[in-house]
């Protein structure tokens, strides 16, 4: 399974322990909130994140056994400036 550019940024986020949608945005400024909800639930699907806590405000965790199976792309490195 491949994910978008962005959805890989906001798994690297979540990775580095930003666990809401808040707080991946809070370093992701150029990608907006509804965005980031998107690709965490996107995430959510695919199994590499387990939803917790309420609608209003759930937090993410990491499946790394699902997420070993993930591929993700060499795109992260590519110049959005083409």
């Amino acid at each position: 399974m491949n994910l978008s550019k962005s959805t890989s940024y906001v798994l690297l986020h979540v990775l580095n322990g930003s666990s809401t949608a808040a707080e991946v945005s809070e370093h992701l400024k150029r990608i907006d909130i509804r965005s980031i909800q998107r690709a965490l639930a996107r995430l959510t699907d695919l199994g590499i994140l387990t939803k917790n806590g309420n609608n209003n405000s759930p937090s993410y965790v990491i499946n790394f056994a699902k997420l070993q199976d993930t591929e993700i792309i060499d795109k992260l490195l590519e110049n959005d400036n083409r």
